[in-house]
């Protein structure tokens, strides 16, 4: 006791006894887990990236699909097919309060284009005076429009012999590694898909990721999330009635190891990242 008023005597006044806890981002996802007998819906869920932690937010029975957090992170936007509605709507679930209502029965309106897109590339990213472009199947480094590194899609550990064609590229929280997303190889009607690659701006090698949707950054850290191809699989006891699995997957382009976040028979798309300070952690 004697130390501890010690150190309180020494402490500057206007230095606070305590410092306001911020929530780490999040990541929240659409996620169905089928069951046996009866209906299932797509769920919101959150995966804690610092704990590793899977739970489910919402519980409703209602579809919730491609779930996005609030600019302030008090809410979580989602879309959802209801009978008595036309088209997909708008709904809003309160992260505070766990109430899900409709904002608008309106189809959900396009993404605005993104604001630091380059006019000359239109598959391009910025991280400060570094910009990413793609131009045919090669990544170009550009710095005041001069260029300082380039890399060909499908020329190394993955070679593809046909055309590759860019359609997505995502610098990592440390501007140390580029997502490059490709059109599928795969891709098809039923499954469509991406390939996605890990570009190491420092080495210069570029190294294959998987297959899936949905590639992002994990929030803070330079790890790769992603949900695996659709695929059709049986429920139990139930040979004629087949069901779409999707699983969410954790890649770390250091040591190239991939980590399944989720199994079983589930659903899981629309990984989507939440915040700093967002109130996941305090949700119902």
């Amino acid at each position: 006791m004697k130390v501890l008023l010690r150190l309180l005597c020494v402490l500057p006044l206007s230095l606070p006894l305590w410092l306001p806890v911020i929530a780490p981002a999040q990541v929240i996802m659409s996620r169905r887990i089928y069951r046996q007998n009866g209906p299932s819906y797509q769920q919101i869920w959150n995966w804690n990236p610092a704990s590793g932690a899977l739970k489910p937010l919402t519980h409703s029975a209602r579809g919730h699909l491609d779930p996005i957090c609030s600019p302030d992170g008090k809410a979580i936007f989602f879309t959802s097919l209801e009978r008595r509605m036309p088209g997909a709507s708008l709904w809003s679930f309160n992260l505070r309060t766990g109430l899900e209502r409709v904002i608008s029965n309106k189809p959900v309106s396009q993404p605005a284009e993104d604001k630091n897109a380059d006019a000359n590339c239109p598959v391009s990213a910025r991280a400060g005076d570094l910009l990413a472009c793609a131009k045919g199947r090669d990544v170009v480094l550009l710095r005041n429009r001069n260029q300082v590194a380039r890399a060909r899609i499908g020329a190394g550990e993955v070679r593809i012999a046909g055309e590759v064609r860019i359609d997505g590229l995502f610098w990592s929280p440390s501007r140390e590694w580029l997502l490059v997303a490709t059109f599928g190889q795969n891709s098809n009607s039923s499954s469509p898909q991406s390939d996605y690659f890990a570009f190491d701006i420092v080495s210069r090698k570029v190294i294959p990721v998987g297959s899936g949707n949905s590639g992002m950054w994990v929030p803070g850290k330079s790890a790769i999330l992603y949900t695996t191809p659709r695929v059709l699989a049986p429920l139990p006891n139930q040979s004629t009635h087949s069901v779409w699995v999707e699983h969410t997957m954790l890649f770390d382009p250091s040591n190239k190891k991939t980590i399944a976040v989720t199994s079983g028979l589930t659903d899981d798309s629309s990984l989507s990242a939440c915040p700093n300070g967002s109130q996941i952690h305090s949700s119902r």
